[in-house]
């Protein structure tokens, strides 16, 4: 019998996580497995269905409330609520959130693990892949005993460690002091803003609680993190040295996806803060733009969706020609013909862009972000903004970054070599020499 037939037999169960850039990364990779002979079924979104049915996917959807968590959209008293930059960052960081994060954490993952059940019967999957923020699936696959393998998207964050302790000093407090300070927030009497020490703390003990919902989901007891057999992830180790204690867990395997070709001159500056779904990455973007109208360089500007097309529309008014506001552009063509990304700092539009040779600038928003951006700083492929004013309108530092990256060839040059790196590690193969040696 031959290699191929003996792959067939075999069938990838892969939970994934409905958003873009949790599908786009791993549509290479399923391709791969598909032409080698293996049965790739996949759980997500209906609206990504296409994109993977193209591949050769099977495609399963979910529940509709486990969709709908990825897909909230803020009604207008909730906006107005959140307006702030403190209030944005207070939702994310109290003792009421994450008391919220367990009670939601326990329901969706009772929630997927019995809506998704029945397929693990149906199918009889080999073996599982999953996202890692998918982690029904690595609960499923342990409780039916077979190999699971993380395919990591992002940046995974499997204990606190000492770069998210740096990430709330340097991200959320100051943040949230700069909004104090020259915002119009004004803190309420039963507010409190949680010390570094506090948080860290609390969400350990979050953690432990969630982690003994996950066991005995997967038929397990105790608090102990459950691990994958492997985990893969879609960047080199330089993204990754927040992990020094994980790194012996994980395997690196570049990033490649089909891009348009590159332009021979770039002109022009891309504007995003990934998919906006809330005010805050609203007022981001809208600042950004304002603050790139006198700078004379023609300027895309997207909002990743229609969620808030509108509202950043009427904030804009009236844009020059050079400008243009659109709710979503093709990223892979748009980055391969422009000079410079501004963007939140999301790992997906980072890894695109290396692909694109197309440096950036980054205002992180989120621990991932954040990880990205020290990155970035650090293999010199763009320049990093820490300062914390742009939420309130001060751009001063933004336009000093894009004046640096704009005339220093040496970002191009770095860029370069990092896509060099990228795609040398994918060309690799590990992920389907692992799947293989399981089979």
């Amino acid at each position: 019998m031959s290699m191929f037939m003996s792959r067939k037999k075999y069938k990838i169960l892969f939970f994934m996580i409905p958003l873009y850039g949790h599908i786009i990364p791993n549509l290479s990779m399923i391709r791969t497995l598909i032409d080698q002979g293996y049965e790739v079924y996949c759980v997500g979104a209906p609206k990504h269905f296409q994109m993977l049915e193209e591949c050769g996917a099977t495609c399963i959807t979910y529940h509709p409330m486990i969709l709908n968590s990825f897909e909230m959209k803020m009604n207008k008293a909730q906006v107005k609520q959140r307006e702030s930059v403190k209030s944005h960052f207070m939702a994310l960081f109290t003792r009421d959130n994450l008391e919220w994060n367990i009670t939601n954490g326990k329901e969706l993952y009772g929630l997927a693990c019995n809506t998704l059940e029945p397929y693990m019967k149906e199918i009889a999957p080999n073996i599982i892949l999953y996202d890692s923020t998918a982690v029904w699936g690595l609960l499923l696959g342990r409780k039916y005993h077979l190999p699971c393998i993380d395919m990591e998207a992002a940046t995974d964050m499997d204990e606190v460690t000492s770069i998210y302790e740096k990430f709330y000093e340097e991200v959320v407090l100051r943040e949230i002091k700069v909004d104090m300070e020259y915002g119009d927030y004004h803190l309420r009497p039963e507010e409190e803003i949680i010390s570094t020490k506090e948080y860290i703390e609390y969400s350990q003990a979050v953690t432990r609680k969630l982690n003994k919902k996950a066991n005995k989901l997967a038929g397990l007891h105790g608090d102990k993190l459950l691990k994958a057999d492997m985990k893969f992830a879609y960047v080199t180790k330089d993204f990754y040295d927040a992990y020094t204690s994980e790194l012996e867990h994980i395997q690196f395997c570049g990033f490649d996806c089909k891009i348009p070709p590159i332009a021979e001159k770039k002109d022009g500056i891309f504007v995003t803060q990934g998919t906006v779904t809330d005010p805050y990455s609203m007022r981001l973007l809208v600042h950004i733009s304002k603050a790139l109208i006198s700078s004379g360089e023609k300027v895309t500007i997207t909002t990743g969706g229609d969620f808030y097309y509108e509202d950043v529309k009427e904030k804009l008014s009236k844009l020059p020609e050079k400008m243009n506001l659109s709710s979503f552009v093709n990223q892979l063509e748009v980055l391969g013909s422009h000079k410079l990304m501004i963007s939140h700092g999301g790992l997906s539009g980072i890894r695109e862009a290396i692909l694109n040779e197309t440096p950036m600038v980054v205002y992180p928003i989120n621990y991932h972000c954040f990880q990205s951006a020290l990155a970035i700083e650090k293999l010199g492929i763009g320049v990093w903004l820490k300062d914390r004013q742009l939420s309130q309108g001060n751009a001063k530092e933004l336009l000093k970054a894009v004046q640096e990256v704009l005339s220093n060839p040496n970002y191009v040059g770095r860029i370069r070599e990092v896509k060099k790196e990228f795609l040398e590690e994918y060309k690799k193969n590990k992920v389907l020499e692992y799947l293989d040696s399981l089979s």
